[in-house]
């Protein structure tokens, strides 16, 4: 009796005796090489699976890993971005509507601004009327200078307040800027459209001036007159931060 060459099964002939011992030899040795198979195919499967949940895991990783450094990109973007609005932004301070022939804004904080702006619209009374501005309510005589823009020559310090608006009535809309001047001063700049009536002809002016007894920083609050009276007035105060 001769056997196979792999797994050595017996293989017979006419002359050989069949025994049973030599079967369940040749069934113990094939069942042997199946469960050999299976072992290894098992194994392979499971490195396949393995690898494939490693692969998977280092994936998540990285993803996770990508979103946290977008998101801490967006997070410092964010914050660049609101540090240059804080830095160099208008920020509202107040706003108000008034009536009557004087009206006294509060200023709070003035010094963490580098400009002051007050826009305002409103209802000047009487046929030839004048609004007037101090700074903190100072109406000593040589406080204010002022002049039109289209003025060249050197004006005087000799006022007691700020000329916003003279000579006219009616509808107007404007706004006054504060900025330091320097050696205890604050330079004042207004610009004012008025409608003359119920016509259609208006009346501009452009002042320029300075209040040499108070710096911006310490200006505390912004009175507004006009000997004829103010109505339907709406006062905004801004300051520009930077």
């Amino acid at each position: 009796m001769t056997q196979t060459q792999n797994y050595k099964l017996n293989q017979w002939e006419s002359s050989d005796r069949l025994l049973m011992e030599d079967f369940n030899a040749d069934n113990a040795k094939v069942d042997a090489a199946l469960a050999s198979v299976a072992a290894a195919a098992a194994a392979k499967a499971d490195a396949s699976a393995l690898q494939t949940a490693t692969d998977r895991i280092a994936l998540l990783e990285t993803n996770r890993a990508t979103h946290a450094a977008l998101a801490a990109e967006a997070t410092a973007r964010e914050q660049a971005d609101a540090a240059l609005r804080s830095e160099n932004c208008w920020v509202k301070l107040g706003s108000w509507t008034t009536s009557g022939t004087s009206v006294t804004l509060p200023v709070s904080g003035a010094g963490n601004y580098r400009e002051l702006k007050l826009v305002y619209q409103c209802t000047v009374g009487g046929s030839t009327s004048s609004m007037y501005l101090k700074l903190n309510n100072l109406s000593d005589a040589n406080t204010y200078g002022y002049q039109s823009s289209t003025t060249a020559s050197t004006t005087n310090v000799d006022k007691s307040s700020f000329s916003l608006l003279s000579s006219s009535s009616g509808r107007c809309a404007g706004e006054v800027a504060l900025r330091p001047l320097g050696g205890g001063a604050t330079a004042l700049f207004s610009h004012l459209v008025s409608r003359i009536g119920t016509n259609a002809n208006f009346r501009s002016l452009i002042n320029l001036g300075v209040c040499t007894a108070v710096e911006l920083q310490n200006v505390t609050s912004l009175v507004l007159s006009c000997s004829n009276g103010l109505s339907e007035c709406k006062w905004t105060l801004y300051g520009l931060k930077g």
